[in-house]
């Protein structure tokens, strides 16, 4: 069981994953897909890059904007910004699960080393040099190399991992994905002093940690705010919130 210094450990990290992702998205939004932090978004029609696979994206993210206006009161001020915000924040939160998850699924063996190692993992060299790919960017590879093994494990659990689903279509960019890699592996997480218990813990081998972190995501406030608006979970992030040690029950049958 996950001490209390323990969880502190863990929510430093989730805040610090949280707050990276989210400013990261929030710039890729405005970027490539037309959608800004104060709610307002412009036609698919005017987005700069009319790459093919960058106007499928933009057109789902303003179908997932609908489903998230729609489930506001009527009587909300500022609708759009908050479904933007909530656009993000949700964004964010299914990057940071697949992540975690991946590094899970290679303390339990169910993977190649893939997030560990980043662009030095086994698993990604092992595809680099099989799919020998010439003149494609290293990280581009390596994005490739992850989206394979999304849609392997969507297999199995499709609401992490299914890179088509509303809730997480964007990618973060190189410099992110390195810092939160770099997040994700240190040594806090993988080798710590538990003081209180006398024992060294790697959260990433703990069937808790996930659980935890769903909490850790939203403050306090925040899950008391959304019980206030709602008696009832109003989307996926909700439910997952409201809920967390049962999900948390699912990525653990999952993991054995």
């Amino acid at each position: 069981m996950i001490s209390q210094s323990g969880k502190k450990i863990l929510e430093k990290f989730v805040s610090s994953a949280k707050n990276l992702l989210m400013q990261n998205i929030t710039e890729l939004l405005q970027q490539y897909y037309g959608i800004w932090i104060d709610g307002h978004s412009i036609p698919v029609e005017q987005l700069s890059n009319q790459d093919p696979d960058i106007v499928h994206t933009a057109k789902m993210l303003r179908e997932r904007l609908k489903h998230l206006l729609a489930a506001l009161p009527e009587n909300q001020n500022d609708k759009e910004r908050l479904a933007v915000g909530q656009l993000i924040a949700e964004q964010a939160f299914t990057q940071l699960n697949r992540f975690s998850a991946l590094r899970m699924c290679e303390e339990r063996g169910l993977i190649l080393e893939s997030i560990h190692g980043g662009y030095d993992s086994v698993g990604f060299q092992s595809f680099d040099a099989i799919s020998q790919v010439i003149g494609m960017p290293q990280y581009d590879r390596y994005k490739w190399y992850l989206h394979s093994i999304f849609d392997e494990l969507s297999i199995e659990l499709p609401a992490v991992f299914d890179r088509f689903s509303p809730y997480g279509l964007i990618f973060p960019d190189e410099s992110t994905l390195l810092k939160l890699l770099e997040l994700i592996n240190s040594t806090d997480l993988s080798e710590w002093y538990d003081e209180q218990n006398g024992t060294t813990v790697n959260f990433w081998k703990e069937d808790e940690t996930l659980g935890w972190m769903f909490q850790d995501y939203n403050s306090l406030e925040e899950r008391r705010k959304m019980r206030e608006e709602s008696n009832k979970p109003r989307n996926s992030r909700e439910m997952a919130v409201r809920n967390q040690f049962f999900y948390s029950g699912i990525y653990c049958s999952f993991f054995n």
